[in-house]
């Protein structure tokens, strides 16, 4: 019985059309009957014979039709448009980068380009850091060590 859920080992509502769930009479579609909830369909309601279980089929096949031919057609012209699209953008990206890098953008970037250090500079920078570490005293080694290191070498 499932009354509100339930596990087990096989699922008797995956073939609603073998079976006939019954429900409780005022509460149809909604509660099924606890004392009998689901009984097999009787074998000359379904489709037994031959013909029966050939348009039983047939049906199931015609209704996955139109499932099937639109995978079958919109997934190649998918990712073929997707393909196409990203060629495309890719081109116009770079046609932007080309024209901005030439100044015909609007705008000149050489006006934005303003080189951060230039050599001369650099050399002043590197020296007062260089001054700065070495005058820094050297408080995290013991007292003696930096002596030791120099006559070792």
């Amino acid at each position: 019985m499932y009354y509100t859920t339930g596990i087990s080992a096989t699922d008797p509502f995956t073939e609603l059309n073998k079976l006939k769930i019954n429900y409780l009479k005022g509460y149809e579609d909604v509660i099924v009957d606890p004392t009998v909830p689901i009984v097999p369909n009787n074998p000359e309601e379904s489709g037994s014979t031959f013909y029966g279980q050939l348009a039983e089929n047939s049906q199931t096949t015609i209704g996955r039709l139109p499932f099937f031919l639109a995978m079958i057609l919109f997934i190649p012209f998918g990712v073929l448009a997707f393909l196409l699209n990203s060629v495309i953008q890719s081109i116009r990206s770079n046609q932007r980068i080309r024209l901005h890098e030439m100044g015909l953008a609007g705008i000149q970037p050489g006006n934005y380009r303003v080189p951060l250090l230039i050599t001369g500079m650099r050399e002043a920078v590197e020296d007062v850091y260089e001054n700065l570490n070495s005058a820094q005293s050297h408080e995290y080694l013991l007292a003696g060590t930096e002596d030791d290191s120099i006559h070792k070498e």
